[in-house]
């Protein structure tokens, strides 16, 4: 009897985080389209939605909220490139735009960094040391690169797209933040679930980070509402939670070490990456070395 019911949890949990995944993802990947279909559709994406739901973010926690308004001010950063795009400015305006960029990128993981050390999670630290590092490296080989929008509607906010080795980084990274430091919904994990679909669209959007900030803030302000209107607390019956076998400590304790050696070891092969473009040809400027081939 014990064994069935391991068994039929198992399989539903395999089952509800699927059918989570794939109406997230197909949800998102709405969200992505409508915005990539025109500045004035971002902006109801960007502004539409948070300045209507404004009433029920009030009601989400203080982490929540911080974020809520951070990415926000990301997206607007993101309005105005697209706006100069639109009305052709120059490339000093999108020069400015990138260092915004930049330095949002810079205050939040430091910000993450800062709240790891007073919380004492010190491994978790790490992983977001390197996460700055990384995107400090990149954001120095893309000198001389300003912030874009490609023909196919890709926001470039560092005129390429970011290298998969530094998605792959913040893929982990994320993995520790949501599982570790934010673990509060376990053991439930359906907004682990659903931040994992938002990570998964970026990777193959093109414009990875401009996706990932744009459906995260969109997620935030959707889960913030529904906290407000339905009291969720993510409890309750089997859908998307843990099998009872798998305590929540332990999963913890897993993430813990698996985002840390994954950050690592991403981190590393960044590095390693980096040195051999310079070993293999030291003539090659950095644009170069970072040049891709727009995604379609």
């Amino acid at each position: 009897m014990l064994e069935n019911q391991v068994v039929s949890q198992v399989i539903l949990f395999l089952c509800s985080v699927a059918i989570v995944y794939i109406v997230s993802y197909a949800y998102l990947s709405g969200i992505l389209a409508f915005a990539r279909k025109g500045f004035k559709y971002e902006v109801l994406i960007v502004l539409g939605i948070p300045i209507l739901l404004i009433p029920f973010i009030d009601y989400a926690d203080f982490y929540t909220r911080r974020l809520i308004v951070l990415e926000t001010v990301f997206n607007i950063f993101v309005l105005l490139l697209l706006f100069s795009h639109k009305i052709n400015l120059g490339e000093n305006v999108k020069r400015g735009l990138k260092l915004l960029f930049g330095g949002w990128f810079f205050l939040q993981v430091g910000g993450f960094i800062y709240a790891q050390y007073t919380k004492e999670v010190y491994l978790l630290m790490l992983n977001s040391f390197m996460l700055f590092v990384g995107i400090l490296l990149f954001f120095k080989d893309t000198k001389g690169l300003s912030a874009k929008v490609t023909d196919s509607s890709r926001v470039l906010i560092f005129g390429v797209n970011e290298p998969k080795l530094l998605q792959v980084l913040y893929l982990f990274w994320i993995s520790g933040v949501l599982l570790v430091e934010y673990n509060s919904y376990l053991p439930k994990v359906i907004v682990p679930i659903l931040h994992l679909s938002s990570v998964v669209l970026a990777m193959k959007s093109g414009d990875f980070f401009h996706t990932r900030i744009l459906t995260a803030s969109h997620l935030m302000i959707i889960n913030a509402k529904l906290l407000y209107l339905y009291d969720i607390n993510y409890q309750g019956f089997y859908f998307a939670r843990l099998p009872d076998f798998i305590s929540v400590p332990h999963v913890v304790s897993f993430f813990t070490y698996f985002s840390l050696i994954g950050c690592t070891v991403t981190f590393a092969l960044l590095l390693y990456s980096r040195t051999r473009k310079s070993q293999i040809d030291p003539s090659i400027s950095n644009r170069g070395a970072l040049e891709q081939p727009e995604s379609n």
